[in-house]
């Protein structure tokens, strides 16, 4: 297994996070679970540093003179600078393993987030509440419960908020109030929900109170009994 130095360094953050939920891969694949991790993250990290050599490759190429001066049209300059990218990949040693005319995609955010790679629905969600610079509001992705499937989103101020996979839509669940997202209307309601608490300060650790314990009552002394005559 040759991997690059970025390429190790992503494989190890991500089987990092893979641990954490390493009851769920022993759950889904038993023995093999270990040996279905390792993979698993040594083939997203490939994919992941291809993605960032490709984008290297890109910003090089835009601004080379010899494409900015020629008057194409977008087709013909998408086709050009996959052809540039192409060439320029032939070139290097080892050149990742990325298919340029799929449409699929690869997210950098899934180093951070691990959990988005076993569940793509998740990411259009999160997208869909928190744009596409979710990740500069993002914390925490946790996978809390498998049926139903619930994730706990963790904002940057610590505030958290619920998403939970049905089968006829995503619910959103924001300070213990369920949004049904497949609804246009609930889901600007729960956009609104989640900027509310977006704009919260940080949670604060306050201490739990210490129990009362009663102060003791002073004894009376009670005067001595007078003898029975």
């Amino acid at each position: 297994m040759n991997l690059t130095p970025r390429e190790l360094e992503l494989k190890n953050k991500l089987y990092s996070q893979y641990k954490v939920n390493k009851k769920e891969f022993i759950k889904d694949y038993g023995a093999e679970a270990e040996q279905v991790m390792v993979g698993r993250a040594v083939k997203l990290a490939k994919q992941m540093a291809g993605k960032e050599k490709i984008k290297e490759i890109i910003k090089k190429t835009l601004s080379s003179k010899s494409v900015l001066s020629e008057a194409i049209d977008k087709n013909e300059f998408k086709e050009k600078i996959k052809t540039l990218v192409k060439k320029a990949l032939s070139k290097e040693e080892t050149s990742p393993s990325i298919d340029l005319d799929s449409d699929t995609k690869v997210s950098l955010d899934n180093a951070r987030f691990p959990v988005l790679s076993k569940f793509p629905s998740l990411q259009d969600v999160i997208v869909k509440l928190l744009t596409d610079q979710y990740d500069l509001f993002l914390k925490e992705i946790e996978w809390v419960s498998p049926r139903p499937t619930t994730f706990r989103i963790v904002l940057g101020n610590d505030q958290v908020f619920y998403l939970i996979y049905t089968d006829r839509t995503w619910i959103g669940k924001v300070e213990g109030k369920k949004y049904y997202l497949l609804n246009i209307g609930e889901e600007q309601n729960c956009i609104e929900a989640i900027s509310r608490i977006l704009s919260y300060g940080a949670k604060a650790d306050i201490p739990e109170p210490k129990a009362e314990v009663p102060a003791e009552e002073p004894v009376t002394e009670l005067p001595p009994e007078e003898p029975i005559k």
